[in-house]
């Protein structure tokens, strides 16, 4: 709360640029090799498959195809099989705002059919999972795990240590900790 771990996502994801001190990736996460999911989620006018190829094929070229099959099963994963039959089909136009229609917890469920679809070698998750219950967020991360992504998430529930080593905790006025979570 109030520690700039949001901030800190953006100058890393090169949004913003640092202006006192300095950042120092100590990786190369490749050119497309990073996916950020922010709090504020963004989804583009148009059909279904528009909101699970997003960006689009061209800006993360090695995503695969854009076939029915491999999409259909990304929605399911993340538990939005019946969106594809409210709106009508994948390739459906439909003549609502997106925000105006899903709930937090579907927009949320969406932006993981996202990260699924797309499979970035990192995923930067801010807050991404707040929406949903503990149980689908300890699916969401299995998923994203068997699909060989990294997370790193900004968030506040406990149940989050459960997939991580490292806490890198933001204590204010430019101090932090970092931790190592015990095994058990």
């Amino acid at each position: 709360m109030g520690t700039g771990k949001t901030s800190l996502l953006r100058v890393l994801g090169g949004l913003w640029r640092s202006t006192p001190g300095s950042v120092k990736m100590l990786t190369d996460f490749g050119h497309h090799g990073v996916l950020f999911l922010p709090k504020k989620l963004f989804f583009t006018d148009g059909t279904l498959r528009q909101q699970v190829i997003y960006p689009p094929k061209e800006i993360y070229p090695d995503s695969g195809s854009t076939d029915d099959e491999r999409i259909l099963r990304f929605l399911e994963l993340a538990g939005l099989s019946s969106l594809v039959a409210r709106t009508e089909g994948l390739d459906q136009h439909v003549d609502w705002n997106w925000y105006d229609v899903l709930s937090p917890g579907e927009m949320q469920w969406l932006s993981f059919a996202r990260l699924f679809y797309l499979q970035p070698r990192y995923a930067v998750l801010d807050e991404a999972t707040t929406a949903l219950t503990e149980e689908m967020e300890s699916e969401l991360y299995r998923i994203g795990q068997q699909l060989e992504m990294t997370f790193i998430s900004v968030g506040h529930r406990q149940s989050l240590e459960k997939f991580y080593s490292l806490v890198l905790k933001l204590c204010g006025g430019g101090r932090w900790e970092l931790m190592r979570i015990k095994e058990e």
